[in-house]
């Protein structure tokens, strides 16, 4: 009795595998997963962060600055000043869609904390300034025989004035209407403090001007 044959399967009988039908490699509907995946993560974390982003991002307000500072006469002497100034004070509306009414403008003058004089600027009714338009507004400013009590001030004013550059802080406050239009504006009480400006005394230590150029005021809306 013959033994059964055993029938081995040759190479050509084996089934050949396509590597396209291998479930390792990705299809064209998984690489179209993968990116609408990417797309709602970074949707999802702009979400988040937009919001954070412009929390923290500075609001804004009017601007101001001083342009120029005189100062004429100027006279001091062991503990007090005489002092008249005149300081131009550039205003700024930087809002591309808001009108402002300025219905009041006063401008003070300190020596370190030690207050000196204030003005109110004149004004015949409110002014107005349209959508990233500027004004100038002009204050004239006496200081008489302003009595310094603090020893300390008084030596550091005439140490300075002997020096030729005194430093000198400004304050200027509005009360402003703010907003789109006549129908719909805000009242507020608007503060430009414009710290430590050097006055550059003359020779002759009479007189002073602004040294350095224009400076910024750091500003606050209440």
């Amino acid at each position: 009795m013959r033994a059964a044959a055993i029938n081995t399967p040759t190479a050509s009988m084996r089934p050949v595998i396509n590597p396209k039908d291998s479930t390792s490699s990705p299809t064209l509907r998984d690489c179209v997963k993968l990116l609408f995946l990417l797309l709602a993560i970074m949707a999802t974390v702009l979400m988040i962060l937009v919001p954070i982003v412009r929390s923290n991002l500075p609001e804004q307000t009017l601007e101001f600055q001083i342009n120029s500072l005189t100062v004429s006469p100027f006279l001091v002497y062991s503990s007090s000043i005489t002092a008249k100034m005149n300081i131009t004070l550039l205003a700024r509306n930087p809002y591309k869609d808001k009108i402002v009414y300025y219905d009041a403008v006063e401008v003070s003058v300190f020596y370190h904390k030690l207050f000196l004089a204030s003005s109110k600027i004149p004004m015949n009714e409110s002014l107005y300034q349209s959508p990233k338009n500027e004004t100038l507004l002009q204050a004239n400013l006496a200081i008489s025989s302003v009595y310094i009590g603090d020893w300390m001030e008084a030596t550091a004013m005439v140490e300075e004035w002997r020096n030729r550059i005194v430093g000198f802080g400004v304050r200027a406050e509005a009360i402003v209407r703010l907003g789109a239009d006549e129908k719909h504006m805000d009242r507020r009480l608007v503060r430009a403090n414009c710290d430590y400006l050097k006055v550059e005394i003359s020779p002759n230590q009479t007189a002073g001007v602004l040294l350095g150029g224009s400076r910024d005021c750091d500003v606050i809306e209440v």
